[in-house]
Protein backbone atom coordinates (compact mmCIF):
# COMPACT_ATOMS: atom_id res chain seq x y z
CA UNK A 1 0.00 0.00 0.00
CA UNK A 2 2.71 2.22 0.80
CA UNK A 3 4.87 1.43 -2.36
CA UNK A 4 1.91 2.36 -4.35
CA UNK A 5 1.12 5.31 -2.19
CA UNK A 6 4.84 6.93 -3.02
CA UNK A 7 4.62 5.56 -7.12
CA UNK A 8 1.67 6.90 -7.85
CA UNK A 9 1.87 10.06 -5.53
CA UNK A 10 3.30 12.49 -7.97
CA UNK A 11 0.37 11.54 -10.92
CA UNK A 12 -2.62 11.31 -8.66
CA UNK A 13 -5.13 14.51 -9.61
CA UNK A 14 -5.82 16.89 -6.34
CA UNK A 15 -7.83 19.33 -6.00
CA UNK A 16 -5.09 22.25 -6.98
CA UNK A 17 -3.44 21.30 -10.37
CA UNK A 18 -0.90 23.95 -10.04
CA UNK A 19 0.18 22.31 -6.56
CA UNK A 20 0.63 18.79 -8.44
CA UNK A 21 2.72 20.91 -11.46
CA UNK A 22 5.08 21.83 -8.39
CA UNK A 23 5.83 18.78 -6.76
CA UNK A 24 5.84 16.81 -10.18
CA UNK A 25 8.83 19.70 -10.60
CA UNK A 26 10.34 19.05 -7.56
CA UNK A 27 10.52 15.42 -7.69
CA UNK A 28 11.76 15.49 -10.97
CA UNK A 29 14.64 17.61 -10.12
CA UNK A 30 14.95 15.79 -6.94
CA UNK A 31 15.52 12.50 -9.17
CA UNK A 32 18.03 14.32 -11.14
CA UNK A 33 19.99 15.70 -8.39
CA UNK A 34 20.35 12.18 -7.41
CA UNK A 35 21.41 10.52 -10.45
CA UNK A 36 24.37 13.30 -11.26
CA UNK A 37 25.42 12.63 -7.12
CA UNK A 38 25.46 9.19 -7.48
CA UNK A 39 27.45 9.32 -10.72
CA UNK A 40 30.09 11.59 -9.05
CA UNK A 41 30.22 9.78 -6.15
CA UNK A 42 31.05 6.92 -8.25
CA UNK A 43 33.71 8.71 -10.58
CA UNK A 44 35.35 9.99 -6.39
CA UNK A 45 35.16 6.39 -5.25
CA UNK A 46 37.13 4.99 -8.09
CA UNK A 47 39.91 7.89 -7.57
CA UNK A 48 40.22 7.20 -4.36
CA UNK A 49 40.48 3.73 -5.30
CA UNK A 50 43.82 4.27 -7.31
CA UNK A 51 45.17 6.58 -4.66
CA UNK A 52 44.74 4.00 -2.37
CA UNK A 53 46.40 1.06 -4.40
CA UNK A 54 49.17 3.82 -4.79
CA UNK A 55 49.65 4.01 -1.54
CA UNK A 56 49.82 0.50 -0.09
CA UNK A 57 51.71 -0.57 -3.39
CA UNK A 58 54.50 1.91 -2.26
CA UNK A 59 54.23 0.56 1.12
CA UNK A 60 54.48 -2.79 0.52
CA UNK A 61 57.64 -1.90 -1.65
CA UNK A 62 59.38 0.36 1.62
CA UNK A 63 58.51 -2.76 4.10
CA UNK A 64 59.69 -5.07 1.61
CA UNK A 65 63.26 -2.97 0.83
CA UNK A 66 63.54 -1.85 4.43
CA UNK A 67 67.24 -2.15 4.73
CA UNK A 68 67.89 -0.91 1.29
CA UNK A 69 66.41 2.51 2.67
CA UNK A 70 67.77 2.73 5.34
CA UNK A 71 71.21 2.27 3.89
CA UNK A 72 70.67 4.62 1.31
CA UNK A 73 68.39 7.31 3.27
CA UNK A 74 65.80 7.27 1.39
CA UNK A 75 63.30 7.80 4.26
CA UNK A 76 62.26 11.38 3.55
CA UNK A 77 61.97 10.91 0.00
CA UNK A 78 59.66 7.95 0.24
CA UNK A 79 57.90 9.56 3.45
CA UNK A 80 57.17 12.76 1.34
CA UNK A 81 56.10 10.58 -1.30
CA UNK A 82 53.56 8.86 0.32
CA UNK A 83 52.42 12.28 2.06
CA UNK A 84 51.08 13.75 -1.23
CA UNK A 85 49.57 10.13 -2.04
CA UNK A 86 47.68 10.63 1.01
CA UNK A 87 46.93 13.99 0.81
CA UNK A 88 45.68 13.70 -2.39
CA UNK A 89 43.48 10.66 -0.77
CA UNK A 90 42.45 12.98 1.70
CA UNK A 91 40.97 15.71 -0.44
CA UNK A 92 39.10 12.68 -2.20
CA UNK A 93 37.51 11.62 1.02
CA UNK A 94 36.69 15.30 1.30
CA UNK A 95 35.16 15.91 -1.81
CA UNK A 96 32.74 12.95 -0.98
CA UNK A 97 31.53 14.14 2.15
CA UNK A 98 30.89 17.36 0.75
CA UNK A 99 28.54 15.75 -2.02
CA UNK A 100 27.11 13.32 0.25
CA UNK A 101 26.03 16.07 2.83
CA UNK A 102 24.36 17.97 -0.30
CA UNK A 103 22.56 15.13 -1.20
CA UNK A 104 21.41 14.21 2.27
CA UNK A 105 20.28 17.97 2.73
CA UNK A 106 18.08 17.68 -0.48
CA UNK A 107 16.83 14.80 1.06
CA UNK A 108 15.70 16.21 4.05
CA UNK A 109 14.27 19.23 2.92
CA UNK A 110 12.16 17.79 0.10
CA UNK A 111 9.36 16.86 1.97
CA UNK A 112 8.93 20.46 3.79
CA UNK A 113 9.64 22.28 0.50
CA UNK A 114 6.91 20.10 -1.21
CA UNK A 115 4.93 20.55 1.87
CA UNK A 116 5.41 24.90 2.28
CA UNK A 117 4.74 25.00 -1.39
CA UNK A 118 1.43 23.24 -1.44
CA UNK A 119 -0.03 24.99 1.99
CA UNK A 120 1.53 28.16 0.04
CA UNK A 121 -0.65 27.82 -3.55
CA UNK A 122 -3.96 26.81 -1.12
CA UNK A 123 -3.72 30.07 0.67
CA UNK A 124 -3.18 31.78 -2.79
CA UNK A 125 -5.86 29.13 -4.17
CA UNK A 126 -8.38 29.81 -0.95
CA UNK A 127 -7.66 33.75 -1.32
CA UNK A 128 -8.89 34.04 -4.91
CA UNK A 129 -12.23 32.11 -4.81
Amino acid sequence: MLCSGIISGPFRLRRNTLTNIIFNIMFLLLFAKTSINSSFALQLKAAQMKNKDKRIKLMSEILNGMKVLKLYAWENSFNQIISDIRKDELTLLRRSGYANAVSNFFWQVAPFMVRFYDLHISSIHARTC
